[in-house]
């Protein structure tokens, strides 16, 4: 069953077209990578999947259903969370209460016994932020911010998971414990996740299928497998993400 899918997308930058057309699709309990340099269209694509960004043409549906016309907030209720690049906790908040504002719209369904319960959950995974709980999150390190930024997303119990670039300015002992989380929600097998990344290897390692995004167009695709002994692949994009 497709979660989500895009059909021939063509985005706009002023003058400059940054997506040429591109297709593609995410199925139920996948986790999908897109990789590709920088400028590709990696980040442009996962903004205009949760409405941050318009589209000129084209369509993007959840479930079949067309969500390209709305806007971002809306998106969010469908059950997509996105953890942007960059990672853009609310800095002046406290760690708890990001991890409470990812949760607020099951806050307002009634299910705060449970947002709270999972809220320790996910102190369990980052014990870090336990630590830090009351602490502001613009005060954390790189590190820790996306930690949190990953715990508010999940605390949202989304049905499409967006990760856009997780592993950019963190250290290689942070990335290792950020693709084991990664990793671990693939295996439990509940949440579809669409993932953009820069470490290309990295991100191949752990897909179930994977898009190569050159110029704004999909080049190529194939399973993480098939695309990391692919031999365009490996010169293009595994050089550096492989050490």
């Amino acid at each position: 069953m497709k979660v989500l899918e895009i059909k021939d997308l063509v985005v706009n930058y002023g003058k400059v077209t940054a997506l040429k057309g591109i297709s593609l699709d995410v199925h139920e309990g996948e986790l999908v990578a897109v990789i590709g340099s920088n400028g590709a269209g990696k980040t442009t694509t996962m903004n205009t999947i949760s409405g941050l960004l318009s589209a000129a043409s084209g369509d993007v549906l959840l479930h079949g259903k067309s969500i390209s016309k709305i806007p971002a907030h809306a998106v969010a209720a469908l059950g997509i969370s996105h953890v942007p690049e960059g990672r853009k906790v609310f800095a002046s908040m406290s760690v708890k209460d990001n991890l409470l504002l990812g949760a607020y719209l099951r806050v307002r369904k009634g299910e705060k016994k449970q947002v709270m319960s999972d809220i320790d959950h996910i102190y369990t995974i980052f014990p870090r932020l336990k630590e830090r709980q009351n602490q502001q999150s613009g005060t954390l390190s790189g590190g820790e911010q996306q930690m949190l930024a990953l715990g508010r997303a999940l605390v949202s119990k989304p049905k499409l998971l967006l990760l856009d670039e997780p592993s950019m300015g963190l250290a290689p002992v942070i990335i290792d414990e950020v693709f084991k989380l990664i990793e671990s929600i693939k295996q439990r097998g509940d949440m579809t996740i669409f993932l953009v990344e820069q470490l290309a290897y990295r991100a191949l390692e752990v897909a179930n299928r994977a898009y190569v995004v050159e110029q704004g167009r999909i080049s190529l695709t194939g399973t993480g497998k098939e695309l990391i002994t692919n031999p365009d692949v490996r010169k293009a994009y595994l050089g550096a993400g492989k050490s």
